[in-house]
């Protein structure tokens, strides 16, 4: 995880194979254990069949006193070159 100079740690994993409970198992008990969550290095995930699920996740996470409020702002972006539907449809 990485500190900003706000006091905002960022944390994230570029690449996990959702169809692997060992990999989303490892990132949610991540997450609900400390609050931020790991990147999962295998190279599996980086050369894996063309027909696995694959995810990234990204978290934030500060410290905020009583009566106070902190905005955390995301921007997404992903591209879907070849996508197939329930019906095989692209």
């Amino acid at each position: 995880a990485k500190k900003t100079n706000r006091g905002i740690e960022v944390s994230k994993s570029e690449m996990f194979r959702v169809n692997n409970s060992n990999d989303w198992t490892n990132l949610w008990n991540d997450f609900k254990e400390k609050g931020n969550i790991s990147e999962i290095s295998s190279e599996k995930t980086k050369s894996g069949p063309k027909d696995e699920m694959l995810g990234s996740a990204i978290c934030q996470k500060t410290t905020i006193l009583p009566n106070e409020t902190c905005q955390f702002v995301f921007s997404l972006a992903w591209d879907i070159p070849y996508a197939r539907f329930g019906s095989g449809e692209k």
